[in-house]
């Protein structure tokens, strides 16, 4: 006796696959792609050279429920000043904080560095991260510092 064919889901993306020649095969209940025409090799270098897409459709679902679920991330306090910080600078999560600090923890941290921004503290941060770099303990689970 046969099983009864199970209907596999499909990603948003199952189309497309399937229009650049996708090899397809069931995963995890899942119609996935894991080859294409052009060959392996071919995939990964242009993959190197230029960019890779990744389809993570298939990994987990996300259940919005609640007031506020449609909000902006504009709207999000401290959203607009939390992003006011320049790139490339330490701060001060980096280097007061444990490796795994919460989200809202490091949000904190964020704003009080936005609220204490200056040269001082800068050159401050900059030396801290010297000083941790050549102790070795940037992987540190407890206080760097």
């Amino acid at each position: 006796m046969n099983a009864p064919a199970v209907e596999l889901k499909r990603t948003p993306l199952n189309s497309a696959h399937r229009r650049l020649s996708g090899r397809m095969v069931e995963f995890g209940g899942w119609d996935m792609p894991v080859q294409y025409a052009a060959g392996t090799m071919t995939e990964h270098l242009r993959t190197r050279t230029h960019a890779g897409l990744f389809d993570v459709s298939h990994m987990g679902e996300i259940d919005v429920r609640g007031d506020g679920q449609f909000l902006r991330l504009e709207q999000i306090p401290g959203y607009a000043e939390r992003h006011g910080v320049r790139p490339g600078l330490t701060g001060l999560t980096q280097v007061y904080a444990p490796r795994d600090i919460s989200r809202a923890s490091k949000f904190r941290l964020d704003r009080l560095y936005l609220k204490r921004a200056g040269f001082c503290l800068d050159l401050k941060l900059i030396v801290l991260s010297f000083w941790i770099t050549g102790r070795g303990e940037w992987e540190a689970r407890g206080r760097k510092v």
